[in-house]
């Protein structure tokens, strides 16, 4: 029996180290937590950045010129800092993982709901410097500001109570020489208005390689216990926290926003939410979470962000409005060859007054009375005009040249599918002569200008058209445009792939970042003719004045050709998932890339 006990033990104490391991956020959260962020392996994140073409171009001669000034004087400033806490200035490491958490615990004094956090970091190998920066800065603030730190015991550790409570203010003289009552401090995290204003203390324990941060003493005992290796109802378990991360996936950094027990966190509740909450479903359906992570260097991705939510049932409201998915295709040819930025999105237009008079329906009385008089004065013609337009939506967006100088003016227009003109102008009649627009020819087709010309809206070839003057003009030419034959687009159409998407689109960013680097270009070169003279630059560094050096020269070889080193085009595109949405936001190698 004693070699069976003795034979147990040893494997628990062998596998402890294991268990240690898989310890994240997510098992150290409160079963009640409703935000969870996580970054699970920072220094293999940080090897596939490296490995990025975005990285190697940072790294490049002609960039590191261009930033090194303000690299230098923020390191600098880092290391004076280091020193003045009086710790190596090789402390500080990067960690291995961390994560953060704000949970909603019951407040007996305020018999309410109240969000706490939680922050937890494993510093690895780098523990002890951490360590010596940490207690140097606490140090620091028990001197500036005596008895708010102190030394106190939790589950046997050790650990820091830090007063956060905001200082009684000091009195305040009024002009007729009395006091008077000082004005509390506002803004801050602890201070009135502030999210935390109810916590007084914060604790902060190292546990070997670990640190932890957080606002409730109770809930400390309990995470203290699982690194322990003990059990806790924790947020990992949740299987709405598990389907959101089913749908975006960890990578390399992962959130989830979890709408119950937020909806439990003082204000979030109340009445007024209690009110609105039909309306709310009305619009968006039962909405479970929201799910978001970022990857890098993962295959044709430099950059991957996807967003993700999750809902219980079908979609509903405005979230069952992106509908039905096709395959991506070129853009239209009436979208301008000279656009830095296209979208389409499929949307059930026909739909949305049938929405709009369900989320009325669900108002406050009070509030329903004074909706339903508009609808239904402007209700039919609404209706005439969705049953008109959809489901392609499509999005332009261009760069036009600077008027004079000054940055590249930005220009965009939305298109969508019009079945019956007369049904979307007859609505556009009861609103655009109040607003200034005025009718107008153009080549053949109706368009109407708003009072300064910048703002058209025009229909031709079954479209309707609304937004930039110039580029609804370019739009209604059509003509063999042909966006879909650049070099942009047809790397983000590969990178979206053949199946059906709700929507999809892109931005050529070598063309939108050169467009605003030759407007910067042109400013730099202003100002570098206002400068002062070389051979008065020491006196004006005395002075306090900074004089930037080279700054043209260094933008001018910045050009097109070195973007490309680095950027793709930004890509995006929308599918539908079993239990909701899912949107994926890409930064695209260069084409070149491997």
């Amino acid at each position: 029996m004693q070699r069976t006990m003795l034979a147990v033990a040893l494997a628990l104490s062998a596998l402890r180290p294991v268990l240690a391991e898989s310890i994240g956020i997510a098992q150290l959260a409160s079963k009640d937590s409703w935000l969870v962020l996580g970054m699970d392996d920072l220094a293999a994140s940080r090897d596939r950045w490296h490995a990025t073409p975005i990285y190697a171009w940072w790294g490049s001669e002609t960039v590191q010129t261009l930033v090194k000034d303000e690299l230098e004087r923020s390191g600098a400033e880092a290391k004076e800092r280091l020193r003045e806490l009086g710790v190596a200035e090789d402390a500080w490491s990067v960690p291995k993982s961390v994560g953060f958490a704000l949970f909603a615990a019951h407040d007996e004094q305020l018999d309410s709901d109240q969000p706490h956090f939680l922050a937890y970091g494993d510093w690895a190998e780098g523990a002890d410097g951490v360590a010596s920066i940490f207690e140097a800065v606490l140090a620091e603030h028990e001197k500036t500001k005596p008895g708010r730190v102190r030394a106190v015991e939790i589950r046997g550790h050790k650990a820091t109570a830090i007063t956060v409570k905001p200082e009684e203010p000091k009195p305040e003289i009024g002009k007729d020489g009395r006091p008077r009552r000082p004005r509390p401090r506002r803004g801050g995290f602890f201070e009135e208005g502030g999210t935390f204003q109810h916590v007084e203390t914060i604790w902060y324990v190292r546990d070997g390689s670990r640190f932890l941060l957080g606002s409730l003493e109770k809930d400390f005992e309990e995470v203290l216990g699982v690194l322990e290796g003990q059990t806790r109802a924790s947020i990992s378990e949740d299987p709405d926290l598990k389907a959101a991360l089913e749908q975006v996936g960890r990578a390399d950094m992962w959130s989830v926003l979890l709408t119950g027990p937020m909806q439990r966190v003082a204000g979030m509740g109340g009445a007024q939410m209690g009110f609105l909450q039909p309306m709310l479903t009305a619009l968006f359906g039962e909405v479970r979470a929201y799910g978001f992570s970022v990857g890098v260097g993962g295959g044709d991705a430099q950059v991957e962000v996807t967003s993700g939510i999750l809902v219980k049932g079908d979609r509903a409201g405005v979230l069952a409005l992106p509908d039905p998915a096709k395959a991506a295709s070129a853009p239209p040819r009436f979208v301008p060859n000279d656009a830095v930025g296209y979208g389409t999105i499929q949307l059930q237009l026909r739909d949305m007054m049938k929405l709009i008079e369900t989320a009325a329906s669900n108002l406050p009385e009070e509030m329903s009375e004074m909706v339903d008089p508009t609808l239904q004065q402007y209700g039919p013609d609404l209706r005439k005009a969705f049953d008109a337009l959809g489901p392609e939506v499509h999005v332009v967006g261009r760069a036009a040249p600077p008027k004079g100088g000054g940055d590249p003016v930005d220009q965009g227009v939305y298109a969508v599918t019009c079945r019956d003109e007369q049904a979307v102008t007859g609505l556009l009649n009861l609103f655009l002569p109040e607003a200034g627009f005025e009718p107008r020819d153009f080549n053949g087709n109706t368009i109407f200008d708003a009072p300064d010309g910048d703002v058209s809206m025009g229909f031709g070839g079954g479209m309707f058209y609304m937004g930039s003057s110039p580029v609804v003009e370019q739009c209604l030419r059509g003509g063999e445009q042909g966006l879909g034959d650049s070099a942009a687009c047809k790397q983000a159409l590969a990178a979206v792939g053949t199946d059906p998407v709700l929507g999809w689109g892109y931005t050529d960013l070598v063309a939108a970042i050169d467009a605003r680097r030759q407007s910067l270009l042109a400013s730099a070169q202003r100002a570098e003719g206002r400068m002062v003279p070389k051979d008065q630059r020491e006196i004006a560094d005395r002075v306090g004045i900074d004089v930037p050096d080279g700054i043209v020269k260094e933008l001018g070889e910045i050009d097109a050709k070195s973007l490309g080193e680095g950027f793709g085009p930004m890509q995006w595109d929308m599918r539908a998932v079993s239990d909701g949405l899912r949107t994926r936001l890409r930064l695209l190698k260069p084409a070149k890339a491997d």
